[in-house]
C-alpha cells in the first residue's frame, strides 16, 4: 500500500497541530465564522471582552452558572466551543440540553455552521449527522456533539465530558436533570455549563445562584448585563426602553443590569413594583403600640401561612417585609397572572393572607409584615388546624393582636381556631364573584406596593382594575399624607357599601 502523502497534506496537518496548540481564543478569531442574524452570511467570530472573560472558565474546566442579558452571543460561543473541542480531543463527548426540539435543532445548526465555514484543511465531516447528532469517529476518534430536548429522564444514564443546559429557566424539569448530570460528571471529572435570561425569581435556576453565590454549590455564578454588548450605551438603552413603554419591566426582564433586577421582573408578575431592596424589604423593630393583626391561609393542604402584620402610625401609605419573612418575599417576586391572565393559583398563599388583612381590616396606611409562619407539607406531617393554631398563640406570646382574618372558605377551621386561643374572623368580600373580589383585592395591595415605590413608574403602573384605586395611587404618590389619607377613608365608604350590596 502506497502511504506516501502529499506536501498539501502534511501542510495541512501541521496547520491542524499549530491551531491547536493556539488554543480556543486563536481558533474563533483567525478560523471560525459565526451567521450574521440580518444577512444570513458568514461573519468572523470577534469575540466580545465579555465572551473572551467567559472562556477563560470554559478552558480552565470550570462549572458555570451564567445569567445574562439577551443577544450577548453566547449560544453562539458555546457551539464554537463544543466543535472545537470535539476537532482536538479523542474521545470527547458533548450533551447539550435545550428547551425544546426547536431550540435543540438550532444549537446543532450553529455547530454545522461553524464546521461547514472552518479553512478546508481544518473542515472534517461527520460520520454521523442526524437531528440530534453530529458524530466523528474518523481514525477511531470517537468524539460526539448531542442536543437535544429534556425529558424527566435525561442524563439519567448518558455520561459526558461536557454538558450545556442552555436557557435552563424555561427547561422543564430541570432539577431532575441536574441530579442526573451532577454526580456522573463530578465522578468523571467533566464540566457543567448552565446558561440563561431569567424567567423570574420562581425556580431551580435562581435557588442554584443563591447557593453558589452563598458558596454552597461548585457553580461559579457570572453575571453579564446588557452593557456587556461593547455597541451598547446608554442612548441605545434609553431607544430601546421607549420602543417597550407599554410594558415597564422589558428592560429589567430582557436587559437588566444586575441580577436581581433579573429575577424580580418576571414577565407578568402581579406585585411588578416590588423588588428585594431596602425599599421593600427591610427590619423595622416593632412599637408595642402599634395596632397588630395576623392574617390565615389555609392553603388546602400545602402550605399552611400565618402572616403577622403591625400598622405604622403617621406615615403615608407603603408595604414592607422584614427579611426574616422569607417566603413572603419569594412569593411577592413570583406571584404571576397565569395563561388565562388571572392570578395563577401557586406562589400565592402569603399574597392570599396579605389581600385578606388589606381588604378586611381596610388597612390603608403603612403595614409592615414582622413575622410569618409558613408550614409545607403540612398534611404529609400529620399537622392539624389545632397544631397550627397552638404554633400561633406561643409565637404571638406577649403581644397584642388586634384582630385575625383567614380563608372564608373554611369555617370550621375558623371555628377551631378560636377554640384554641386564636380568634378569627372570615376574610370580608369586597363585591359578588371570586374573580372581582381578588382583582380589586390585589388592587388595594398594590396601591400599597406603589406608595412604597415612588417615582413615574408607579404611577403609570398598569395592571389596576379599579379607576378609584389607580386614583388612589396617584394621591399617595404626589400628594400629601392627609390628602391620601381622606382619599383612602372616602374609599372604606365605597367599599362598605359594596359589601353590603
Amino acid at each position: 500500500m502506497n502511504r506516501t502523502r502529499s506536501k498539501k497534506s502534511i501542510k495541512d496537518e501541521v496547520a491542524r497541530i499549530v491551531a491547536g496548540f493556539a488554543g480556543f481564543l486563536y481558533w474563533c478569531a483567525k478560523l471560525c465564522f459565526i451567521e450574521d442574524k440580518a444577512t444570513h452570511k458568514p461573519i468572523a467570530f470577534g469575540l466580545y471582552p465579555c465572551q473572551k472573560e467567559f472562556s477563560q472558565g470554559l478552558l480552565k474546566g470550570e462549572w458555570l452558572l451564567l445569567l445574562k442579558a439577551r443577544r450577548l452571543g453566547f449560544t453562539w460561543l458555546l457551539a464554537a466551543y463544543a466543535v472545537w473541542r470535539v476537532l482536538y480531543f479523542r474521545m470527547y463527548t458533548v450533551t447539550v440540553i435545550s428547551q425544546d426540539k426547536e431550540f435543540a435543532a438550532d444549537f446543532l445548526d450553529k455547530c454545522r455552521f461553524v464546521l461547514d465555514h472552518l479553512p478546508a484543511w481544518l473542515k472534517r465531516t461527520p460520520t454521523r449527522d442526524s437531528k440530534t447528532r453530529l458524530e466523528f469517529n474518523y481514525k477511531r476518534h470517537g468524539s460526539w456533539i448531542r442536543s437535544f430536548a429534556p425529558t424527566k429522564r435525561a442524563l439519567r444514564s448518558l455520561a459526558s465530558d461536557l454538558v450545556i443546559i442552555d436557557e435552563a429557566d424555561y427547561v422543564p424539569w430541570l432539577k431532575k436533570i441536574l441530579n442526573a448530570a451532577e454526580p456522573t460528571l463530578e465522578t468523571g471529572n467533566g464540566q457543567l455549563v448552565i446558561l440563561t435570561t431569567s424567567g423570574g425569581p420562581d425556580g431551580h435556576f435562581r435557588q442554584l445562584w443563591k447557593l453558589a453565590k452563598n458558596g454552597k454549590k461548585k457553580y461559579k455564578p457570572v453575571f453579564y448585563g446588557w452593557d456587556a454588548h461593547p455597541l451598547r450605551d446608554e442612548a441605545w438603552y434609553k431607544q430601546e426602553k421607549e420602543s417597550h413603554e407599554e410594558d415597564p419591566l422589558y428592560m429589567k426582564r430582557e436587559y437588566p443590569r444586575t441580577p436581581e433586577e433579573a429575577f424580580e421582573s418576571a414577565e407578568g408578575r402581579i406585585y411588578a413594583l416590588f423588588t428585594e431592596d431596602a425599599r421593600f424589604v427591610r427590619r423595622i423593630p416593632v412599637h408595642p403600640d402599634w395596632v397588630r393583626y395576623r392574617a390565615i391561609d389555609f392553603g388546602g393542604v400545602d402550605p399552611f401561612v400565618c402572616l403577622w402584620i403591625a400598622q405604622i402610625p403617621g406615615e403615608a401609605p407603603g408595604l414592607t417585609v422584614d427579611p426574616s419573612c422569607v417566603e413572603t418575599i419569594n412569593e411577592f417576586l413570583a406571584y404571576t397572572n397565569g395563561p388565562d391572565g388571572q392570578p395563577a393559583d401557586e406562589n400565592n398563599h402569603a399574597m392570599d393572607a396579605i389581600r385578606y388583612a388589606v381588604v378586611t381590616f381596610g388597612l390603608r396606611g403603612r403595614i409592615h409584615i414582622y413575622r410569618e409562619m409558613y408550614v409545607l407539607d403540612s398534611a404529609r406531617k400529620g399537622l392539624s388546624v389545632p397544631d397550627h393554631a397552638r404554633r400561633i398563640y406561643e409565637r404571638s406570646a406577649g403581644e397584642t393582636i388586634k384582630r385575625t382574618v383567614a380563608d372564608r372558605s373554611r369555617p370550621d377551621s375558623i371555628v377551631l381556631l378560636g377554640q384554641m386561643n386564636v380568634p378569627t374572623v372570615a376574610h370580608r368580600q369586597i363585591r359578588g364573584g371570586t374573580k372581582g373580589e381578588i382583582a380589586q383585592g390585589i388592587d388595594l395591595v398594590r396601591a400599597l406596593v406603589a406608595g412604597t415605590a415612588k417615582g413615574k413608574e408607579a404611577v403609570a403602573l398598569p395592571g389596576l382594575q379599579n379607576p378609584r384605586v389607580r386614583k388612589g395611587v396617584r394621591i399617595c404618590l404626589e400628594g400629601t399624607r392627609q390628602a391620601a389619607d381622606g382619599y383612602w377613608r372616602r374609599a372604606g365608604k365605597l367599599r362598605r357599601k359594596l359589601a353590603r350590596a
